[in-house]
């Protein structure tokens, strides 16, 4: 995928999002709301698939440094947590 291509699905969801609001009304923009949060997260999946292959071709290198380990803990609740609350899953801090 090039960039020009991500960059439109993602200038292009949340674009349908505001139209379906006046569009449609609110009932139905949870739905479109849910779809604009997923394709993001699909894209950065498919993102970081496309890391490992750049790291497994030697194109990337790793280098240790110290993070924050709550924040990316948190980061990654954040990013599930609908998913996990629309299943019945609680996620325990």
């Amino acid at each position: 995928m090039n960039f020009s291509r991500k960059g439109f699905i993602l200038v292009s969801v949340p674009l349908v999002v505001g139209l379906a609001i006046i569009t449609i009304g609110r009932g139905l923009t949870d739905l479109l709301e849910t779809s604009e949060k997923e394709t993001k997260r699909l894209i950065a999946l498919i993102n970081n698939l496309l890391d490992v292959e750049r790291l497994e071709l030697g194109k990337i290198e790793m280098h240790k440094d110290v993070v924050d380990i709550e924040a990316i803990v948190s980061q990654a609740i954040n990013s599930v947590g609908y998913l996990a609350e629309k299943s019945g899953v609680k996620i325990a801090t």
